[in-house]
């Protein structure tokens, strides 16, 4: 008697994910985007990202699309059909080199550093780095340095009740970090 394979269905649609996700990544690309980031596991919408776009968007003085994307939701292990395609989802643009920062929970960017390189945060922060509250720890390349910043006195966080704690974080793969140094002044300013 042989053996079914287990879910044939969802790796196939899993793998279907990935492609759809790096071809969408590289079209992308083309089309002159100078920041992207995702607001992952935001249970009490802290980062409209529409709305974050927008605002940000209208202080540049540069020509080209910021793309921020919410709604993701990620549980390592899960095999929930969301939470996977969230997951896959992160991990494509990352590999894609598409993904300028992530701001997540903080068992995310530990959970994202045992296989992800990141950037030392600091090196983008605005003013003297003892103003923050970093995540230090070990990157995908076993390098020890700040892996993140947690958000709660950035514009966006400061003025509203907090139970959980968001970091953002700097995958090494981004190609825009500059202008990732320019959000990050826009959110500490």
């Amino acid at each position: 008697m042989k053996k079914k394979p287990s879910h044939p269905i969802l790796l196939t649609l899993l793998i279907l994910l990935i492609i759809t996700v790096v071809c969408d990544a590289l079209i992308e690309r083309k089309s002159n985007i100078i920041l992207q980031g995702f607001f992952t596991n935001d249970d009490n919408n802290y980062f409209p990202a529409s709305q974050i776009q927008k605002e940000y968007k209208a202080q540049l003085n540069q020509k080209g699309k910021v793309v921020f994307e919410d709604g993701l939701y990620i549980v390592p292990g899960s095999s929930k059909d969301y939470t996977t395609a969230s997951a896959s989802k992160v991990v494509a643009y990352i590999a894609a080199h598409e993904l300028d920062f992530l701001v997540t929970t903080q068992s995310l960017v530990e959970h994202y550093s045992t296989g992800v390189t990141f950037e030392d945060i600091t090196t983008y922060l605005p003013n003297d780095t003892s103003n923050y509250e970093l995540l230090y720890g070990k990157d995908g390349n076993g390098e020890q340095k700040a892996l993140a910043v947690n958000l709660n006195s950035s514009r966006l966080l400061k003025d509203k009740p907090q139970d959980v704690s968001y970091y953002l974080f700097i995958p090494s793969t981004s190609h825009r970090k500059e202008n990732v140094k320019i959000f990050l002044s826009y959110l500490f300013t």
